[in-house]
């Protein structure tokens, strides 16, 4: 049974070493999520699997933009592109454009890997078996 906290991991470390809501938080592939909920040493951690995680992503062998959000599986479906017209293809690269403020461009989101009726990313990184995460510290004043 799914809960609230499905999609989310919780890290070891928080407040105390200069974690903040908002920060974006990478693996060695690409795009994890980013922070949601901070304490003194822990802090949760929204994946891009999560059905409510939104990001504005570009598909670079397209250079077109769109939105994609978690399927609260191991997709992610791309929802929405300024063009609906193009032609997407399995295969294509999916990376964040950093429009939003919030996540830098051009991390690595995923790959097209099915184009029907929706449109699926399998993410680069690994779910099924996420052990060492970073979080960028950045400052997030003026984001949130």
């Amino acid at each position: 049974k799914k809960s609230a906290f499905s999609h989310t991991v919780i890290t070891h470390i928080g407040h105390a070493k200069g974690v903040e809501k908002g920060q974006v938080v990478v693996d060695e592939n690409g795009l994890v999520g980013r922070v949601i909920e901070v304490f003194d040493e822990t802090a949760r951690v929204l994946l891009i699997t999560d059905y409510t995680s939104r990001i504005p992503v570009k598909i670079l062998d397209l250079n077109v933009r769109g939105i994609v959000r978690g399927t609260n599986s191991y997709n992610l479906e791309l929802v929405f592109t300024e063009d609906e017209d193009v032609k997407i293809e399995e295969g294509m690269v999916v990376v964040t454009t950093g429009i939003d403020g919030l996540f830098p461009a051009n991390l690595p989101v995923g790959v097209i890997h099915n184009v029907g009726k929706f449109i699926y990313i399998k993410p680069d990184v690994d779910f099924t078996n996420l052990e060492f995460i970073t979080i960028q510290r950045q400052k997030m004043s003026g984001v949130l």
